[in-house]
């Protein structure tokens, strides 16, 4: 009986996060009470004697300390001391990989009903209630963003980018058996990307459209120069013919970046000698960060805590949120530099890995798995790309999913 229902908890994992963050937290929770269960009951602790736990571990206890010294120690310990949640979550999937035949291919498959139910309510949202091909109300900014079945959450974008990711990186083991097969793939590629573009979340896009240059640049001794070129002039369609997204996607973010805000809002400079992160909104963010970390450079403030006491390092009347927006921003605010340099450290590990494989990439199915979960995780946590909340129940568990399968492919000589 434990044996299913695990087993159909790591396949349920892809519809969890459709379903937000309380079923999210809900199966995680689950996942982790079943693998430890089994563990126990084997005395089997060899899947805790490795690197990532104990570097997890490590950046679990500090963030830990970091409460300790906050404002509201009890609501951030309740971030800080639950964390391990997500890492361990990581071990359960591999732990299931390792000891369930077939669930490797069992999980593409999850993955890929999910990724195309889920694309397929974005295009009829797009189509059929925001009516994007005639009109839409340019009054608003978040009338350019769609959620396909995520409800309200304007975030079906970056579900799409990170679990899309991993499933594009899984069945790379079955298409490779022959060189059209890889076309094939990278036409799902595409039409991911253009999925995400219509969803109008900005981050997600330039995050998938990252992940689409590293895998060409690695595959460029299996395609040719066509396929680059088909993706761009697919692109360039998509971006000159719907105007209500090219509006949000292109324009808004040029606006943006010149320091000038859209839609309803006035247009407001400031001194053109000051550096402005992004827009208004993301600069005030990372500015009031910035002033938490002077105020407390070793341990920060605690974490979850930007949301309590912004109002005390104010930038602007933008300045406070439920987070700055930026993981790097986040950590040195809310656990100083010893959190910082924790996901320095991790960012700089995972870099050494994508582009040693870029300069000399090795085409067998484990290299290949290897180098797409790698890039993966690489484009969730690009320094200056804007973030959610490290710390939040949905995005979380996203952002470990791809160590799973790492850790497992790992511990196996080849696949």
């Amino acid at each position: 009986m434990i044996d299913k229902v695990f087993l159909y908890l790591v396949l349920f994992i892809p519809y969890s996060f459709l379903l937000g963050p309380f079923i999210t937290e809900c199966t995680t929770i689950l996942l982790i009470f079943f693998f430890l269960i089994k563990i126990f009951r084997t005395k089997n602790f060899f899947y805790f004697k490795n690197n990532f736990f104990k570097f997890f571990l490590l950046f679990n206890l500090v963030l830990i300390i970091s409460s300790l010294f906050s404002e509201n120690i009890l609501y951030s310990l309740n971030t800080s001391v639950f964390f391990f949640r997500f890492y361990i979550c990581s071990i359960a999937i591999w732990y299931a990989l390792e000891n369930y035949k077939n669930l490797f291919n069992k999980f593409i498959y999850s993955s890929l009903i999910a990724i195309f139910i889920t694309t397929l309510g974005v295009l009829y949202e797009f189509i059929f209630i925001k009516n994007f091909f005639y009109s839409v109300n340019h009054s608003a900014g978040e009338l350019s963003r769609l959620s396909g079945f995520l409800t309200k959450k304007l975030v079906v974008g970056s579900y799409l980018t990170r679990v899309g990711c991993v499933l594009f990186a899984m069945s790379i083991i079955y298409l490779l058996k022959k060189k059209n097969n890889l076309y094939i793939l990278f036409l799902g590629l595409l039409y991911l990307t253009i999925i995400i573009f219509i969803s109008g979340e900005r981050t997600a896009f330039f995050s998938i459209f990252f992940f689409c240059i590293l895998t060409l640049i690695y595959f460029r001794k299996k395609i040719n120069i066509y396929i680059g070129t088909f993706v761009l002039l697919i692109s360039f369609f998509v971006i000159l013919n719907f105007e209500p997204i090219k509006k949000r996607m292109i324009d808004l973010t040029i606006s943006q970046l010149n320091n000038t805000m859209s839609f309803e809002w006035k247009s407001e400079k400031s001194d053109p000698k000051d550096f402005v992160y992004i827009s208004v909104h993301h600069n005030a963010h990372a500015r009031s960060a910035l002033k938490m970390f002077y105020d407390s450079p070793v341990l920060g403030h605690g974490p979850s805590m930007f949301r309590f006491i912004c109002n005390k390092f104010l930038y602007n009347e933008f300045s406070c949120t439920t987070h700055p927006h930026n993981f790097y921003l986040q950590l040195l605010a809310e656990t100083g530099t010893f959190g910082f340099l924790f996901l320095l450290i991790f960012f700089f590990q995972v870099c050494i890995k994508v582009f040693s494989g870029l300069i000399k990439p090795i085409y067998n199915n484990k290299k290949n798995i290897e180098f797409l979960l790698y890039s993966s995780i690489l484009i969730s946590i690009v320094p200056f790309f804007p973030s959610g909340n490290l710390f939040n129940n949905w995005l979380a568990p996203q952002i470990f999913l791809p160590f799973g399968f790492l850790l497992y492919l790992n511990n196996r000589k080849n696949l």
